[in-house]
């Protein structure tokens, strides 16, 4: 394929001007992929436009005083820069990653509120992601209590692909390849003894070579 580079985070949009000058100088050659929220201003959006190759959109809850009662702040700048971006960018360059959060953002409503909402704005590219639980090792070893999320029964992951596939626009070999994906990483989080964030290199490192030195003694 000729290889690929994908900028995350954090929010990779808060380095949106130096992405502006890094991508054409280095990424040239490469497809480049963006994992945002888009909850930056708008300009930080498009001056990536023509640079970026595929558009991967973190988008959680429809109704923005929902999206402030869970997170702490309201989404209403997402879904203006979503919907500008929908308009900007061909539908086949955006894909959704909808994190599934039993108790939190899979009800109904919220369910058919973001159905309706990527279903006008002609997004037809969504995954669906487990939540992970990766974090309640951190908060435990900082003192602080995890919070409790119910786990994602195979009952409810049938009924929200039913929703998605509800939908008429999309072929099912298309649904399927999306929610293989999240199928697999659900089954395989549960195989391992370990599990390591990278989000810092050297505290990765450090709990890398924690964990060989515990399986060495």
């Amino acid at each position: 394929s000729g290889g690929g580079i994908t900028f995350t985070g954090g929010e990779p949009l808060v380095w949106g001007t130096f992405l502006e000058e890094y991508i054409p100088r280095y990424c040239h050659d490469f497809s480049v992929d963006l994992e945002t929220s888009l909850d930056a201003p708008w300009q930080r959006v498009e001056g990536l436009i023509p640079l970026v190759n595929q558009w991967c959109v973190d988008f959680k809850m429809a109704d923005p005083e929902k999206h402030r009662e869970f997170t702490g702040s309201t989404n209403e700048r997402i879904l203006e820069n979503l919907e500008r971006l929908s308009r900007c960018v061909p539908g086949e360059r955006v894909l959704i990653t909808w994190p599934v959060i039993p108790g939190y953002n899979d009800t109904d409503e919220n369910v058919a509120a973001m159905v309706e909402t990527l279903t006008r704005l002609g997004l037809k590219r969504i995954e669906l992601h487990p939540y992970r639980k990766v974090a309640e090792a951190k908060q435990r070893k900082t003192g602080k209590k995890p919070v409790e999320v119910p786990e994602l029964t195979s009952a409810r992951r049938q009924q929200l692909e039913q929703r998605l596939r509800g939908r008429g626009d999309t072929s099912e070999e298309q649904i399927t390849m999306r929610l293989a994906r999240s199928q697999w990483e659900l089954e395989q989080s549960k195989k391992y003894d370990h599990i390591v964030i990278n989000d810092q290199v050297d505290t990765c490192a450090e709990e890398i070579l924690n964990i060989i030195a515990k399986k060495a003694d």
